[in-house]
């Protein structure tokens, strides 16, 4: 896998107007939104348990939606994420809270996070993950960030679960993970799959192997037509 291409195809996903779906995709009521609430109600529920106020850092904030709720309940909220439209959306959701309470900043978790060692108290990283072409280095710039007795909370969805199944783009990508050894997982679009691959390149390869063959069969058929007709005279 192409790590360069990887992040600036994941970078140009999240920035692209597809994405600003995500201002209120958690008020939908497809599966997408069922699973986000269900994923947001069980870190919020956890928090719920901790009485004290915590310093946050959530890496890929999305809309803003647990950010918002997180400010409600009057936590320090830091969050960083790859999509410059989706900060935008994120600090006019949350533009009641104090400024001081609340940042987000557009950056990237396969770098070093612009962060001191020790700062946070609380750590989220909910659907992120697969993002990363590094995730040991991802885990290690969590660990350096977190308090001594801080806590990190990461959600993970199935990448094979059936709703990927319906969809001719992510049910391509499936098949894709069945047929390769691919390590890493992809980003969910075609260009991804075609770039971040070796599916581009190896179609190449045959598109060139069976013009060749068609090529020989062409010059096979000539001579024996040729030898045909000398045979004939």
């Amino acid at each position: 896998m192409n790590k360069i291409l990887k992040e600036k195809e994941i970078k140009r996903w999240w920035d692209s107007k597809r994405q600003l779906r995500w201002k209120n995709i958690y008020e939908g009521k497809d599966y997408s939104s069922l699973a986000l609430n269900n994923r947001e109600f069980k870190i919020l529920d956890y928090l719920s348990k901790n009485n004290k106020k915590l310093n946050i850092l959530e890496i890929g904030f999305g809309g803003g939606q647990l950010a918002y709720k997180i400010l409600k309940e009057g936590h320090i909220y830091t969050g960083i994420d790859v999509s410059s439209n989706l900060t935008k959306i994120a600090n006019a959701k949350c533009k009641k809270y104090q400024k001081k309470k609340y940042n987000f900043s557009v950056g990237s978790f396969n770098k070093r996070l612009k962060f001191k060692n020790n700062c946070f108290d609380l750590v989220i990283m909910a659907g992120v993950l697969q993002y990363s072409s590094n995730p040991k280095f991802v885990f290690s710039e969590i660990n350096r960030v977190l308090k001594e007795k801080g806590e990190f909370i990461c959600a993970q969805t199935n990448i094979f679960k059936l709703h990927f199944f319906f969809k001719f783009r992510t049910l391509l990508i499936r098949f894709y993970y069945f047929l390769s050894k691919e390590k890493y997982a992809i980003n969910d679009s075609l260009r991804s799959f075609f770039l971040e691959t070796k599916v581009l390149k190896n179609l190449l390869l045959i598109i060139n192997i069976v013009i060749r063959v068609i090529q020989l069969i062409n010059l096979i058929l000539k001579n024996v037509f040729f030898l045909e007709k000398n045979s004939l005279i």
